[in-house]
């Protein structure tokens, strides 16, 4: 029985949250989308009997402005240089953002967790909560594996270079037992700093590399938000149910009723994971709707679950402390976005006319018709929009949160010509638009 809501409980509440959403989403999000490359091939494969609707000589006319086709060179150096560097001022933006994040949480485990390491000790700190940054950077920039390689060489080594110096701080004064002297010496040792580094980032970074696998990657935000409300509802009514006042209210129900108590313990969690999973259904519902109205982008979404599950870990160990750590998190995710998104403005680009891109493709390349587009897009997209044929192929790298819920709603077909109605429809929706991090869309 729970007695009441203690630090240590609500770390192993955290962790049981932090652990048990990425673990269900993942499996989920490969579920459904399964499911959904099946739904775009059978859409596919299905013969709508399209029938060619009469047209006026107005709509058969178009004019062309052959002005518009030749690109000067000032245009012309602006677009080779987003294409080529865009994907790294992207990486820059971040950093900004990741530096304000990983300085609040520095600061908050000093007053949790003192220290008289002095300067290298935060900075070791520092060091471990920017760890996601360089996780987040092979999602935005396309690396070879040998620069791969080179990247997380140089945070071990940056890392390593920083337990030396700490090292070197002889932060444990010396004393005498006896005959015995014993010298000042440092409390940082190399398999103290691993076993430090481990605590704090191995389990989200497990977590965030499975549960933001590029197969499901563009569904991900929107299961994990399903699957937080529903867990993070089960729990809690899980912890308030066992609590004293919990289990007097199940058993005097029980009684009431003249059933066992295990009857209304169970109506109870599942009417909790029912209420919990629509909670969450329009949570997703809410994600969409910021998508769609350019509040979020694609990037932006999968940057922002991508900390969010490191700060989950991180807030964890500080709520040992205290349980009014909890507002660290919030307050860390919001130097993220801040720190980023004044970045963003700071070293806007100058606007050029956007250049769109139609990318056609066989589809029998299967996997790796998803390598070419990644590739392409991802340097394309500062520069246009890309437009394509859906294919089971690409289903995976290209659905579109409100896709996803159309899909889920049994509406999927709509996003599909099938006719002259659904074509007009298809050409008017068409996003040529840039997002709010200057990146267009697919």
């Amino acid at each position: 029985m729970i007695q009441e809501l203690t630090p240590q409980l609500l770390m192993v509440a955290m962790l049981l949250v932090g652990v048990a959403v990425p673990v269900v989403a993942t499996l989920l999000s490969a579920l459904l989308i399964w499911r959904y490359r099946a739904a775009v091939a059978r859409a596919m494969s299905t013969t709508a009997g399209f029938v060619q609707q009469p047209t006026t000589a107005a709509e058969t006319t178009t004019t062309v402005d052959v002005s518009r086709n030749t690109v000067d060179a000032d245009r012309r150096a602006a677009m080779q240089r987003l294409l080529t560097k865009g994907p790294w001022y992207s990486a820059r933006h971040y950093l900004v953002g990741a530096i304000a994040f990983a300085l609040v949480f520095t600061a908050a485990a000093h007053v949790a967790y003192p220290h008289h390491l002095a300067t290298p000790g935060t900075l070791i700190a520092a060091w471990i909560y920017l760890w996601p940054y360089f996780l987040a950077v092979p999602m935005l920039v396309d690396l070879p594996w040998k620069l791969h390689l080179v990247w997380f060489a140089f945070y071990v080594g940056v890392y390593a270079l920083l337990g030396i110096w700490a090292g070197s701080i002889l932060d444990i004064p010396g004393y005498r037992f006896g005959a015995v002297d014993i010298p000042a010496r440092s409390s940082v040792t190399p398999d103290g700093m691993l076993r430090l580094w481990f605590a704090v980032n191995l389990v989200p970074s497990v977590l965030a590399l499975v549960s933001l696998n590029r197969r499901f990657r563009a569904v991900a935000p929107l299961v994990l938000a399903l699957v937080t409300a529903a867990v993070s509802g089960l729990l809690g009514v899980y912890l308030a149910v066992f609590s004293e006042a919990g289990v007097d209210v199940v058993v005097a129900a029980a009684t009431a009723m003249d059933l066992h108590v295990v009857w209304p313990l169970l109506a109870t969690l599942v009417v909790t994971l029912s209420l919990f999973s629509v909670l969450g259904w329009y949570a997703m519902k809410a994600i969409a709707t910021a998508f769609k109205r350019r509040r979020l982008s694609d990037q932006s979404l999968l940057m922002g679950v991508l900390w969010l599950l490191f700060a989950s870990i991180y807030t964890m160990w500080l709520v040992v402390d205290d349980t009014r750590w909890l507002l660290v998190l919030p307050g860390a995710m919001l130097a993220l976005i801040l720190g980023t998104s004044l970045a963003r403005r700071a070293t806007r680009q100058t606007a050029i006319a956007p250049a769109g891109l139609v990318f056609l493709r066989v589809f029998s390349l299967g996997r790796r018709s998803e390598s070419l587009f990644d590739a392409i897009a991802k340097h394309w997209r500062n520069i246009g929009s890309v437009q394509l044929i859906t294919g089971p192929d690409l289903s995976r790298s290209t659905v579109q949160p409100q896709q996803f819920l159309d899909f889920l709603s049994g509406r999927l077909r709509r996003h599909f010509v099938s006719d002259h109605a659904s074509l007009q429809r298809s050409l008017a929706e068409r996003d040529r638009d840039v997002d709010p991090d200057g990146r267009f869309r697919v």
